[in-house]
């Protein structure tokens, strides 16, 4: 059961960010989430946010696979590969890479509190 919360957790995750959905991601992130990007930036949640909503951060397109979730009592892994478009400042790039999201099991609920990516070169 908590595994399939998880992938749809990511499933509302994925769509937020194709929609620019500021405030669905703002209800999934932990305050103090980490959020390190594919070229090493890192985030605050404020400033993750604040991108989304200024549209400094745009994407396009979002395909996943290889998913894979793993419960540890209060902790959740989820792991994948994807493919994503997005225009940065201004500048359109696309990412092949691998991610991995950590959920704490928080006051009755899942919050992402870390996102981490890694490019596949």
């Amino acid at each position: 059961m908590m595994k399939n919360e998880i992938l749809e957790l990511e499933q509302r995750w994925v769509s937020a960010l194709l929609q620019g959905d500021a405030d669905t991601l703002d209800q999934m992130y932990d305050e103090a989430i980490v959020y390190t990007h594919t070229n090493a930036t890192m985030d605050t949640k404020a400033s993750y946010l604040a991108k989304i909503r200024n549209r400094d951060l745009v994407y396009h397109t979002l395909e996943r696979s290889e998913i894979d979730v793993r419960i540890f009592g209060a902790t959740a892994l989820a792991a994948c590969r994807w493919v994503q478009t997005s225009t940065s400042g201004g500048v359109f790039f696309e990412v092949n890479a691998r991610y991995l999201h950590v959920y704490a099991y928080v006051d009755g609920r899942w919050l992402m509190v870390a996102h981490q990516s890694t490019k596949i070169v």
